[in-house]
């Protein structure tokens, strides 16, 4: 069996516990109508449904879970993924809250500090039941079959789409926003999303960077700026997650990590050395194909390092 064939087998086995292990959840979710009040542990288990599904596929496929990118990264991917909420939600909800589209309330819970750190410690660690999945899986597995820009897109419709049933069966929805106009809005978000969290990934070559990522968009977008913010007539319609105002910043995020920072992903492929180019002097912009290594993860990337087949850095003498 060639490569190929092998990443497509392990991506529909996990594509198929994801969804089933999501069934154990999804039904009585669906048939109480709500994840609140005696169904709110089934979240949990709903997250936790993608990350047991790659650690299962993993396991079978690959005997080791190390290409789930456990290293801790960079400390500026790591910050840069915490940071981002909170900037995409002063820039959305300030917008909204000073054009009088929506109400400030001010109402931060009593001691704030200590009760956004157990948040955000929670929040990551919920976070993480997924991104083992969709990060730490899905993406590594993608990006060693097409570019950066179609691995993205594909992911971030799967992680789209496998929310769908609870959008659509539960009471998730603020406002009562009108059920296709949430689905649309919720999709053009999680894709740019999607953009910026494989960046992360592949660019830090950690799962904590996406981690830190999804876990600050939970809990800034959804536990404070949301709780920040009265219904001033239609608010709901342009905040949240499934307003418009998030779909434009999923888009702008799209557009963000897609140019100029695809360029540097686009044919890197997971399992790859690196080396110095300039010792070597290529060419300004010059795209060295390499063949995949089934299992690790992916590397790093800057301006002066390209990655390169171990083969031809053996046959030109570079060093590692």
């Amino acid at each position: 069996m060639n490569e190929k064939s092998k990443t497509l087998r392990e991506i529909v086995v996990f594509l198929g516990l994801t969804f089933a292990l999501s069934a154990l959840a999804y039904i009585p979710i669906i048939r109480e109508g709500t994840i609140s009040g005696a169904q709110s542990p089934l979240g949990g288990l709903l997250m936790l449904a993608p990350g047991l599904a790659a650690v299962i596929t993993y396991l079978v496929f690959e005997r080791s879970l190390r290409p789930v990118g456990w290293q801790g990264g960079e400390i500026v991917y790591l910050l840069l993924g915490l940071a981002m909420p909170i900037i995409y939600c002063l820039l959305e909800y300030g917008v909204i809250w000073s054009t009088g589209w929506g109400k400030y309330n001010g109402q931060f819970p009593r001691d704030f500090p200590a009760y956004l750190l157990v948040l955000l410690f929670t929040g990551t660690l919920s976070a993480l039941l997924e991104e083992v999945g969709w990060r730490g899986f899905l993406v590594p597995q993608m990006i060693k079959l097409t570019s950066f820009t179609m691995t993205a897109i594909i992911t971030g419709l799967i992680w789209a789409v496998w929310h769908y049933p609870l959008i659509i069966y539960s009471n998730v929805r603020l406002g009562n926003t009108p059920l296709l106009y949430s689905l649309v809005c919720f999709t053009i978000f999680v894709v740019g999303l999607s953009f910026a969290a494989a960046w992360l990934r592949l660019r830090s070559g950690s799962v904590w960077a996406s981690t830190l990522l999804h876990g600050s968009h939970n809990v800034f977008m959804l536990h404070v700026f949301n709780v920040l913010t009265t219904d001033s007539g239609g608010t709901w319609l342009l905040l949240g997650e499934y307003g418009a105002m998030t779909a434009v910043v999923g888009l702008w995020l799209a557009v963000l990590f897609w140019r100029p920072f695809a360029a540097s992903l686009q044919r890197i492929r997971p399992g790859l050395k690196k080396t110095n180019m300039k010792d070597q002097g290529p060419k300004p912009g010059a795209i060295l194909k390499a063949r995949i290594a089934a299992g690790r993860s992916g590397c790093r990337f800057t301006p002066a390092v390209f990655c390169i087949p171990a083969e031809q850095m053996k046959e030109e003498g570079a060093k590692p």
